[in-house]
């Protein structure tokens, strides 16, 4: 869950903000359980006995609030789809160019990797995991509608004449490289979270993908590429 951009919320816990979102508690430590047990197990090989047991309460109270271990990971998918949707909706209202649109999302984005890692483990063991070994989802659409905010703000800015296409390109390609981009030093930075070394060279290599300057860099390479080849035109 992409933490809020707001100050008076910077601090709390991923419980205090399902508390804040409404969950009653023993809900939110079902939810943050389940989380990490699918992220890291898998559904599948995940049981309601694991996930109760370290969510420290009852099989009758999962029952009570989500009937089924099916309807834990229902719920917990549409958490962590509404928080990003929302970080994004944030982070694009609260600027106008589209330098900044752009460079707020990879904040937010970076910020909920660092934040709540057992919920980017869970969001990519659903994307990228064997479809067998989970309940059906609606994955396509959780990627739509991030893929039509993405092609709004590049939209608004052609329209606003502070950005135009180069030849052949579409909004929609453009929507999809920049989550390429962004998603490939997400994965990297996750990579080091979860196997890295500890310490000072674990933070120094999280700061060189998702750090101040590694957000610059991504949006420089973003909107001026990697270079251009000798002798030839630029495409």
């Amino acid at each position: 869950m992409p933490p809020p951009s707001t100050s008076n919320e910077s601090s709390l816990t991923l419980m205090e903000r399902l508390l804040s979102r409404g969950f009653n508690e023993n809900a939110a430590r079902i939810l943050i359980a389940a989380a990490h047990l699918f992220g890291k197990k898998g559904y599948t090989a995940t049981s309601v006995r694991e996930i109760v047991k370290e969510a420290d309460v009852t099989n009758p109270v999962l029952y009570y609030y989500f009937e089924s271990k099916e309807g834990v990971f229902h719920r917990l998918l549409d958490v962590v789809q509404d928080a990003l949707h929302s970080a994004i909706e944030e982070a694009i209202s609260i600027h106008q160019r589209v330098q900044d649109r752009l460079e707020a999302i990879i904040t937010a984005l970076f910020a909920g990797l660092q934040f709540a890692p057992e919920l980017i483990r869970f969001v990519y063991s659903v994307l990228f995991g064997p479809v067998q070994s989970r309940p059906d989802a609606n994955i396509f659409a959780f990627q739509e509608k991030l893929h039509e905010m993405l092609c709004g703000v590049f939209e608004e800015a052609i329209d606003r004449g502070e950005f135009a296409l180069r030849p052949k390109r579409t909004i929609e390609f453009l929507s999809d490289q920049f989550m390429g981009v962004v998603n490939n030093h997400m994965m990297f930075a996750f990579a080091i979270l979860e196997f890295g070394p500890c310490s000072t060279q674990r933070d120094q290599l999280l700061n060189d993908y998702i750090g101040p300057d590694a957000r610059r860099g991504l949006l420089d390479f973003f909107f001026h590429g990697a270079g251009t080849l000798a002798n030839q035109e630029t495409p």
